[in-house]
């Protein structure tokens, strides 16, 4: 989940003392509202913010993130998220949340390019680059899944306890023919969990044996069954 708690850029204009404070009270309870998926109280506490505010981006996206846990306020996410992306168009959150929208919406070719062009300013913002992987990874094209694996690589980099998408870098490297990556991933994995789930030990073991031996097809099915048994546990879920 993705909560914008400030955009970094609160405009410091003359404010009262009082309406400095109120803005903070409903910047506060549209987020913990948000936490409680009361999404109609957290709209009102961001619509308030917003007036108190009109050039302050982060009330904007907080209120299209808001609309965006309803399918039927797609319009009003997009029109809330694009204005907060004029008033701060370097935002890489707010920029990722208006990828969402433009998914949501059947807009895939415009999230790409939103997210394409947040990569080219924030190259190490986890969000983007994940998002772009699984939209390359879906794709037949080996390019495309030469660059999903390309962008796994550096989530893994930037976050190597990220076991979420290291066991999708080890599915793709395998795909991609490329043993040694997923050996080398696999080992990651075993080093950062204090331990395997009993049934994923010798399914593990198996799937190392498989890419030393750089047995592609069957270490990819040993390595989708480990994939399959760390999906449940709490390092893959918050990763």
């Amino acid at each position: 989940i993705v909560v914008l708690i400030s955009s970094g850029c609160m405009q410091k204009k003359e404010m009262s003392i009082k309406s400095f404070n109120k803005l903070i009270s409903h910047r506060n309870l549209g987020l913990a509202y948000l936490e409680e998926e009361r999404y109609s109280d957290a709209a009102k506490e961001f619509t308030s913010f917003i007036d108190i505010a009109p050039a302050e981006a982060s009330g904007y996206a907080n209120l299209g993130w808001v609309y965006l846990q309803s399918s039927d306020k797609l319009d009003s996410a997009e029109i809330m998220l694009e204005q907060a992306m004029k008033l701060s168009p370097d935002n890489p959150d707010i920029a990722f949340l208006a990828a969402v929208v433009y998914e949501l919406e059947d807009r895939t070719s415009k999230a790409i390019e939103i997210l394409q062009n947040t990569k080219s300013k924030y190259p190490e913002h986890i969000l983007t680059l994940y998002q772009l992987s699984e939209y390359f990874r879906q794709s037949p094209s080996a390019p495309d899944l030469k660059n999903a694996e390309e962008l796994l690589h550096k989530i893994v980099e930037v976050v190597p306890g990220n076991i979420a998408a290291q066991l999708k870098l080890i599915d793709l490297s395998i795909k991609n023919s490329h043993s040694e990556v997923a050996l080398f991933s696999m080992e990651t994995v075993r080093q950062i969990l204090p331990a395997l789930p009993a049934d994923a030990v010798s399914v593990y073991n198996n799937a190392i044996q498989l890419l030393r031996e750089d047995d592609i097809n069957q270490s990819m099915v040993q390595a989708l069954m480990f994939h399959n048994f760390l999906k449940s546990t709490t390092y893959y879920k918050y990763g």
